[in-house]
């Protein structure tokens, strides 16, 4: 089932959230909504809020997954041990609207949102749910929810089907208690087997099952029978699980019991290979033919390497080759590829751009330093398998003046990843250097005398500059400033010789005058 994950920011002004009451005043205490799982749940009504209630935990014995995914079945819950928090809502970008293929308008993820993370507010009403409202539990909406109803907030991988949901899983092979031998023929009663055990704990003790047919159960999630089994399979090599399902039984080793997994063959096509114990890379080669090398995340497997531990999800896939070169980029990350001596250059080129997502255009595939030109093959450069070529990145170097006065200039137009350029930047004579931004990063404190050093990667480089007026000097003429500067001095330096000498004088000068002025009121 596919499911689709959105961001939301409804036109509302109260989430409501239901939540055990003996909760409540840790929650207020705190003023935070956590969950043991990725999101927390809420609604945008208080009517929408019982509804989720009624259809999700009300519902005795629904299947759902727990925040460990295990796969549970719900107990009934009443309504008078919970309540309902109405919030004042507030948008930060972390509320999302899950929704899945076909889903029911009476599935809970219609009518409900989920928040990213805990939820913090500053205020929050206690509202207890109504005394008389009918359970709304039809038989449609239980089937409904059952089938859409399992909750995978943290789990996008898991399947939305299991061998223990309804309708899933057959037990009409177990006709009698007192019976020592069962036979079972298809999945749906071995999924029967792991229903009488997990959920009506009958251990079969002493008891013989034997597989009689091929059982494959990959076209639905197996829930690993609980280890309180205490019987016998016979036949278990007829089953095959896949290889994330976990083990037929908790804590039992079942040899025989075969794992799928999903194999890309040469980058051509896609196998599913069964593979018996040990689950190991070797086993696999094994099914798959010999002399052939086995990747996963580019890295070579050996053969005693355990197939379980590379701890596989739904989709992942298993590279094998029968002969493989390798294509290294700049920061020394090895990609193998299937190729042949006949493959031309831009087929390699093409290959690499599937698997990179890298403009086949902008590739440029070199070998011993040398580049190798499109439309010549590997086998005219004498290139032999298991060989490494290295891929370059053909770089834009685009400049821009954002504010300010001045010029920015580029050392050139395109270059290789690898390469360095050198961006010259010219503010005019009134302006400087305020800020240089390569693809979003600051760089101005690299700047050197107006030149800034750029190594190139894998991306075009984008080189921003915003220049700015500096800051003004006094206008006063020079001369001015120095003869007021030396008269500052010759204020606050009294002790300098010719000061000293400006003094007397002037004394002098005084005295002589007074002199000269009694001198003559005398004489008349």
């Amino acid at each position: 089932m596919k499911m689709n994950i959105e961001t939301v920011n409804p036109n509302i002004k109260y989430i409501y959230h239901y939540t055990l009451k003996k909760n409540v005043k840790k929650i207020l205490a705190e003023q935070e909504i956590t969950s043991k799982d990725q999101y927390v749940f809420f609604t945008k009504s208080l009517k929408d809020s019982i509804i989720a209630f009624e259809r999700e935990m009300m519902q005795e014995n629904k299947l759902y997954i727990d925040v460990n995914g295990n796969l549970r079945k719900r107990k009934k819950c009443n309504k008078s041990d919970y309540c309902i928090l109405k919030i004042p809502y507030k948008n930060d970008n972390q509320f999302f609207k899950f929704s899945f293929e076909n889903q029911s308008k009476e599935s809970i993820y219609t009518i409900s949102i989920s928040h990213k993370g805990s939820y913090q507010f500053k205020e929050a009403k206690v509202l207890e749910f109504p005394e008389n409202r009918k359970t709304n539990i039809l038989t449609k909406t239980a089937v409904a929810a059952i089938a859409t109803g399992i909750i995978l907030f943290p789990y996008n991988n898991i399947y939305a089907a299991s061998w223990l949901e309804p309708n899933n899983y057959d037990t009409s092979w177990y006709t009698s208690e007192s019976i020592i031998e069962y036979k079972i023929n298809t999945a749906k009663e071995m999924a029967g087997l792991a229903y009488l055990v997990n959920d009506r704990n009958i251990t079969f003790e002493g008891k013989r099952i034997e597989v009689k047919g091929n059982i494959d159960l990959t076209s639905n999630t197996w829930q690993t029978i609980k280890d309180i089994f205490r019987g016998s399979i016979c036949g278990s090599h007829r089953i095959i699980l896949n290889c994330f399902d976990g083990k037929l039984i908790e804590n039992k080793d079942i040899n025989t019991v075969e794992y799928l997994y999903n194999v890309l063959v040469d980058d051509n096509s896609l196998n599913k290979i069964s593979v018996k114990s040990p689950y190991t890379v070797g086993k696999m080669k094994e099914a798959i033919g010999t002399n052939k090398t086995v990747f996963f995340n580019n890295e070579k497997l050996q053969d005693d390497k355990s197939l379980l531990d590379l701890n596989l999800s739904k989709n992942d896939k298993i590279q094998v080759f029968s002969k493989y070169n390798y294509i290294e980029d700049i920061n020394g990350v090895k990609i193998p590829f299937a190729l042949e001596s006949g493959d031309s250059i831009d087929n390699v080129k093409e290959k690499y751009s599937k698997k990179t997502n890298i403009p086949q255009n902008k590739i440029i595939i070199k070998y011993n330093g040398r580049v190798l030109n499109e439309g010549r093959t590997l086998a005219d450069y004498n290139i032999q398998k298991y060989e490494t070529l290295s891929a370059y990145i053909k770089v834009d170097i685009n400049t821009s003046v954002e504010e300010g006065k001045g010029s920015i200039k580029s050392s050139q137009d395109t270059a290789i990843s690898g390469e360095e350029i050198t961006i010259t930047l010219n503010p005019e004579s009134e302006y400087e250097i305020d800020k240089v931004i390569v693809n979003g990063a600051d760089k101005t404190n690299e700047v050197q005398n107006n030149e800034l050093k750029i190594i190139c990667n894998t991306k075009d480089i984008n080189v921003k500059v915003r220049y700015k007026l500096k800051a003004k000097v006094s206008e006063e003429p020079k001369e001015q400033i120095r003869d007021n500067i030396e008269n500052k001095e010759s204020i606050n330096n009294p002790e300098t010789g010719d000061n000293i000498i400006i003094y007397i004088v002037t004394f002098i000068t005084s005295f002589l005058g007074i002199c000269i002025g009694k001198f003559k009121k005398n004489k008349h």
